[in-house]
């Protein structure tokens, strides 16, 4: 789950507790997006739970490293 960290309402700061409080939510791999580089905005992610923080313009091959390795489809 890509979250941007300051969208208005529900942002991903307060967005990633109730989701690593779900059952099998530890397992679910959170990725922090921000427009902001600076530490704060780092430490707070990394103190709510994000696996990952990644800064804004995403780049494809910044997103490709944090992301899980796809699987090819058995073929029977």
């Amino acid at each position: 789950v890509i979250l941007d960290l300051h969208m208005p309402t529900l942002g991903g700061l307060v967005a990633c507790t109730p989701i690593r409080q779900q059952p099998g939510g530890g397992a679910i791999r959170l990725v922090a997006l921000s427009g902001s580089t600076d530490a704060l905005d780092r430490e707070a992610a990394d103190l709510a739970g994000f696996d990952h923080f990644l800064a804004k313009p995403l780049m494809v091959g910044a997103l490709l490293r944090v992301l899980p390795p796809a699987h090819a489809p058995k073929v029977q």
